[in-house]
């Protein structure tokens, strides 16, 4: 089994690369989709992230109020750390239980791969990169404004320091179909190995 850690920045395309290498074959195991059902169930998480967030982030009927809760966490450096410290840890476990199901080439899409230590539990790291301006316009059409994209951003580990720890970069500054060759051309030459 091969292991690979798909990372960037904030709205650089990560999710798009996962998309080509799922069709190539590859199962995908997504850190965000984790976050979001850990945060439903996860009492564990749930405690903590009450104790440190407050009822504020939480809606009523007591589920985790995804968009307060990145409000309050990306207010700065302290408040992010926290709620890492939280949600990492869990992550990282049902990542391994995952990955121990798992037959072939395995992705791991992490935006926080490095941050996280996941990096380490991977054999080849992809760096997704795009320009600000691309990653504003991405964003924008998820619905953030360019304030909290910058946030976003700037709560992240550089993408030029991500790039020192690649073993392959993505540019996604171009078309899909741009990308979707670089995909290719990696999925190739980790299959001979």
């Amino acid at each position: 089994m091969i292991v690979i850690g798909v990372t960037g920045g904030f709205c650089t395309g990560k999710t798009t690369v996962c998309a080509f290498f799922r069709k190539l074959g590859a199962r995908v195991i997504d850190a965000d989709k984790i976050v979001h059902r850990l945060y439903k169930k996860n009492k564990k998480i749930r405690n903590a992230v009450l104790k440190n967030f407050g009822k504020i982030v939480f809606m009523p009927g007591g589920r985790i109020d995804r968009k307060k809760l990145r409000e309050a966490a990306f207010r700065n450096r302290r408040s992010l750390n926290k709620l890492c410290g939280i949600v990492h840890p869990e992550v990282i476990k049902e990542i391994k239980k995952m990955m121990k199901a798992a037959k072939k080439i395995v992705i791991i899409d992490a935006p926080l791969l490095i941050e996280a230590g996941l990096h380490k539990r991977v054999d080849y790291i992809v760096v997704v990169k795009a320009g600000l301006k691309k990653q504003l316009e991405r964003g924008a059409r998820r619905g953030f404004k360019k304030h909290d994209c910058l946030a976003r951003r700037r709560s992240q580990m550089p993408l030029r320091k991500k790039i020192k720890y690649a073993d392959f970069v993505i540019n996604n500054n171009r078309s899909r179909e741009y990308t979707k060759k670089q995909v290719i051309k990696i999925w190739k030459e980790l299959s001979k190995r």
